[in-house]
């Protein structure tokens, strides 16, 4: 989310980021809604991406 932002702050447009990302503009804002603002350590993977 970091860089997406800063990506957008520094004048790259929107459609160009999710196609770099290969997201969709509705993942986008899901993912900036639920961990835009957090900190890197407040920010945990889902169980199903953690290394057992």
């Amino acid at each position: 989310m970091r860089d997406a932002e800063s990506s957008l702050n520094s004048g790259k447009e929107l459609a160009a980021l999710m196609q770099t990302l290969e997201i969709s503009e509705a993942t986008y804002h899901r993912w900036r809604n639920q961990y835009g603002g957090m900190k890197g350590t407040e920010a945990k993977l889902p169980p199903t991406c953690r290394k057992r």
